[in-house]
């Protein structure tokens, strides 16, 4: 996001929200409002700053903000989730493509992992967590997770369990890094499904196979 906003509007467009931002969704005044709480958010995050490239004049405006390649390490995961969903479709669109997503895949995706470590943060339960808003998922994940009915019988759609959480986190990881060592993750897994079926369902695979087999599945 730094790489694709710095090239397109500078070290220092990125605090001119109005640039970049997604006009149709966000009225001026919203925008207007975004842009300030975003800065004094920074300002804040900029006082707790021992770095020495925080001071110096050149990665610094006129104002005391930094350029963007700095600023972006002081936003927390939710910030940078708020600045994705602000972003105009073309720059958005760029971004989920890196990620060999929609943009509507990558938006969801990342909201969702934000709501997840959040959780985390609080050490909160993450085995039975429920996801109140349910993430874009792909058809070929229907296979390999536990699926509800809508009331009617007439729809059919995955759990909203830890499962398709799992399944965003392998996409993502191995997309970054396709050499990345599963061993923990799949140890995890095995763990937390104790050679249970009944345990399988709870955290949203269809069975217990498929959670032990849902890396190589999504990799494939």
């Amino acid at each position: 996001m730094s790489h694709k906003l710095g090239l397109k509007y500078g070290p220092f467009g990125y605090l001119l929200f109005y640039q970049w931002v997604h006009r149709e969704k966000y009225s001026s005044f919203e925008v207007e409002e975004k842009q300030y709480k975003f800065k004094v958010s920074l300002l804040k995050s900029m006082k707790r700053q021992n770095s020495p490239e925080f001071s110096r004049k050149e990665n610094l405006n006129k104002d005391g903000f930094p350029t963007i390649w700095l600023g972006i390490d002081l936003l927390t995961f939710g910030e940078l989730v708020i600045i994705l969903d602000l972003l105009n479709s073309s720059l958005l669109s760029d971004i989920a493509a890196k990620y060999n997503t929609t943009s509507e895949e990558f938006l969801s995706w990342m909201k969702c992992l934000s709501f997840i470590r959040n959780i985390c943060a609080h050490n909160g339960n993450l085995i039975d967590v429920k996801l109140k808003t349910k993430p874009k998922y792909r058809k070929k994940w229907m296979s390999y997770l536990y699926l509800r009915t809508s009331r009617d019988g007439k729809q059919t759609y995955p759990t909203d369990r830890l499962s398709i959480v799992l399944c965003i986190v392998i996409h993502m990881v191995n997309t970054i890094n396709p050499n990345y060592r599963w061993k923990n993750i799949k140890s995890g897994i095995f763990s937390l499904c104790r050679d249970s079926e009944e345990r399988a369902h709870l955290l949203g695979f269809r069975s217990l196979k498929d959670a032990k087999n849902i890396i190589k599945y999504i990799l494939e």
